[in-house]
């Protein structure tokens, strides 16, 4: 029996995540997990995943209701999740990003918003890290991306990566790019082709991705991205923007 190569994908609420990969010898399908304890039922979530860990987080979300601000954490050999009780931490918010950068094992998380008691909407420009030693830690910066929430961000090349997003007012869609340097915690803007390894914001080059919120993406071996909308998915090459076709992707596999 021929095997087959898989994504491992995990399904909460209304996220679709992919935390693995395997091979499967017969029918690929949905497997319902049964726990003792979950996160409550969410949506607009924020969700990291260790590998080498064998860890997936989640935080925040919301509910239609309310907002959260807990962080989880699944064990993807014992499938069982495990509430992590912090101190002081980023406050109840949803449409944030989240990443594990495995080399220095923290979470890093951006962004986000939440509403008023007034009903209004309040977009969150804060950069918050995780580690398991020190907890939730807030790091200021003053030159970095504006307040949004459903922006993409991924690792690539050691640092982090941001895109787009929605951020409210006039002019809500973002298209910019932020490169974050996880020594220093420092933010750059990518803006010129000439520079090397690093992304161009349409302002300086047209073909660049439009500007669009729930920009979710991740950033893999071959820095090939996934665009959601009826985008085709795009990859990184010469600091320049390229569309790909179905035909790029199943030939890079």
């Amino acid at each position: 029996m021929s095997t087959k190569r898989l994504i491992i994908l995990l399904l909460f609420g209304c996220c679709l995540f992919a935390t693995g990969e395997g091979v499967s010898a017969g029918e690929l399908r949905f497997l319902p997990v049964k726990t003792t304890q979950a996160p409550p039922p969410r949506f607009d979530q924020a969700m990291a995943t260790d590998r080498e860990g064998g860890r997936v987080f989640l935080f925040g979300g919301r509910d239609g209701k309310r907002f959260f601000n807990d962080l989880w954490v699944l064990d993807q050999k014992k499938m069982s999740w495990s509430k992590i009780e912090i101190g002081q931490g980023p406050s109840r918010r949803s449409g944030s990003s989240l990443v594990y950068d495995q080399k220095s094992r923290r979470l890093i998380l951006y962004g986000g918003f939440t509403t008023t008691e007034l009903g209004q909407i309040k977009f969150f420009r804060q950069l918050w890290i995780y580690s398991d030693a020190d907890g939730w830690n807030r790091e200021y910066f003053k030159l970095g991306p504006s307040g949004r929430a459903w922006h993409g961000a991924a690792m690539l090349g050691g640092k982090l990566v941001i895109f787009g997003g929605y951020s409210g007012g006039p002019h809500p869609f973002l298209n910019d790019v932020w490169r974050l340097d996880l020594d220093n915690l420092s933010f750059e803007r990518c803006r010129s082709r000439k520079q090397t390894g690093c992304w161009c914001s349409e302002e300086l080059e047209p073909s660049n991705p439009k500007s669009r919120g729930a920009g979710c993406w991740t950033a893999r071996r071959t820095s090939g991205q996934s665009w959601p909308q009826r985008a085709s998915p795009i990859r990184h090459t010469a600091s320049r923007w390229r569309t790909r076709s179905r035909k790029d992707c199943a030939s890079s596999k």
